[in-house]
């Protein structure tokens, strides 16, 4: 891949999620993967596996969504 490429997909991911489809949908993304652990730290296993699961919750949802249309 070149460099030029690698910007552009860069660039593309950081318009994507700056645009006004997304944008809302940041707080609850970090309330649900920063969770806080015992010593007040959010521990990082913890808020992968919390992030994780709320892209395949949410990912199920959008693809239910279409699959549905297209039926």
């Amino acid at each position: 891949m070149t460099d030029l490429s690698v910007t552009l997909a860069l660039l593309a991911g950081v318009v994507s999620f700056a645009s006004p489809c997304f944008l809302p949908v940041v707080p609850v993304f970090v309330g649900s993967v920063v969770g806080v652990g015992p010593d007040g730290a959010p521990p990082r296993r913890a808020a992968l596996a919390n992030a994780l699961w709320f892209v395949l919750g949410f990912g199920s949802v959008f693809v239910a969504l279409w699959a549905s249309v297209g039926l």
